[in-house]
């Protein structure tokens, strides 16, 4: 098996591009779903909420744990497990009928969450196999091709769910036994590159340019969080937009994160630093909240949509290249820590923007629009020197 996998080495990037996909898709093939599932056993549409807080606190506690252990045993051996993890949650949905609300919306995305933190291990296997000069490009692609499990992953759901919701679940665990299949036969372990910078080989420390990089990873999380958690139902009630028009909303912004992280990212990647790039995609993020909140014609909403996967685009690749280059041997470890404390924001993040939603339906925007310019100004101040330091 060993001599089989090692033919495949120099496929090691697509591969792993590969691999990144049918993991998120493996997870978007429930979204769709979910309010139904919740619904027919029940439950109130507050455990739609509560499911996204269980599955954030999954990948907050697996992104700590899988991190770590994929710097001590191996990315691969990592992403095997949360491969199965991801099978196991999609069991949980499969025998909803028979198990009940509570494993399946607790254990089942508990276990679900455990399985989406394979992201920062991902990561990690990225910056193995990366060069100082590629390493926010490849981290992009990574981006890429979650965009588009994200894309895919919903409309075959949505498709799937007209036969039943079972089959749904039945998809999503074929989609994840596809990617383990993946790792398992053809996704060699990577040889970390040494870089003359980077000679000694020593594990990374939990720097003062670390720590800045989590909290930023935090607080433009929570900044971030309307868009994920109330959009949909702010494009029902302020442009009056039904499933069909939704539906095309999350095709311009996956598409758009698709386009620039896949392709043109690289090209601004060579005009700009991580740090310029941080800065430019917090701005970027800063004037669409405000025009989003403020703008009231559906035409103009075309125009503004694409302009969050811009920043949010520059903005976690740059994050994630900076983090795994402070972190040196320890990238496992440390993108998974940054990966949670990401889900710690999308704890946070949803409650406060739907508390906010219910004083004012633009308030969470217009919010958020403010709180990226108190992130830029905290970038430049805190962020600058460390960056040119480490």
């Amino acid at each position: 098996m060993t001599l089989f996998i090692h033919k495949y080495q120099k496929f090691q990037f697509p591969l792993i591009l590969a691999t990144a996909f049918f993991d998120i898709l493996g997870i978007a093939i429930l979204l769709p779903i979910l309010p139904f599932l919740i619904h027919n056993f029940g439950a109130s549409g507050a455990w739609v909420g509560y499911t996204l807080a269980i599955y954030s606190i999954g990948m907050f506690v697996g992104g700590f744990i899988f991190g770590k252990l994929s710097d001590k045993y191996g990315r691969r051996s990592m992403l095997i497990i949360t491969s199965i993890c991801n099978i196991l949650g999609y069991l949980t949905v499969i025998f909803a009928p028979i198990w009940g609300l509570f494993l399946v919306f607790v254990g089942g995305r508990f276990i679900a969450g455990l399985a989406g933190s394979g992201i920062g291990v991902t990561q990690a296997y990225v910056s193995d196999i990366s060069t100082p000069e590629n390493r926010t490009k490849q981290m992009g692609m990574i981006g890429a091709m979650f965009g588009l499990g994200f894309l895919v992953g919903p409309a075959i759901g949505g498709a799937i769910a007209l036969v039943s919701y079972t089959a749904v679940g039945v998809a999503g665990m074929i989609a994840a036994a596809v990617n383990l299949l993946l790792i398992i036969l053809f996704l060699p372990e990577p040889k970390k590159h040494v870089h003359v910078d980077e000679l000694q080989l020593v594990p990374g420390k939990r720097t003062k340019l670390m720590m800045t990089l989590f909290i930023l990873s935090f607080f433009t999380t929570i900044a971030f969080s309307p868009i994920q958690a109330i959009s949909t139902q702010y494009s029902i009630d302020r442009f009056q937009f039904d499933a069909q028009q939704i539906a095309y909303v999350l095709i311009v912004i996956g598409l758009t994160s698709i386009i620039y992280q896949g392709f043109l990212i690289k090209y601004v990647r060579a005009r700009f630093s991580e740090l310029s790039m941080i800065h430019l995609g917090i701005g970027i993020l800063a004037i669409s909240f405000v025009l989003y909140a403020y703008n009231a014609s559906s035409f103009w909403l075309w125009f503004i949509l694409p302009l969050f996967p811009l920043g949010m685009g520059a903005i976690q690749p740059s994050i994630s290249s900076l983090v795994a280059r402070d972190a040196k041997q320890s990238a496992g470890k440390y993108l998974g820590m940054n990966n949670s404390y990401m889900s710690l924001g999308n704890i946070a993040g949803p409650g406060i923007a739907g508390l906010l939603y219910t004083q004012s339906i633009t308030l969470p925007f217009y919010v958020s629009g403010w709180l990226f310019v108190v992130i830029l100004l905290g970038t430049y101040f805190l962020l600058s020197d460390e960056v040119a330091q480490g």
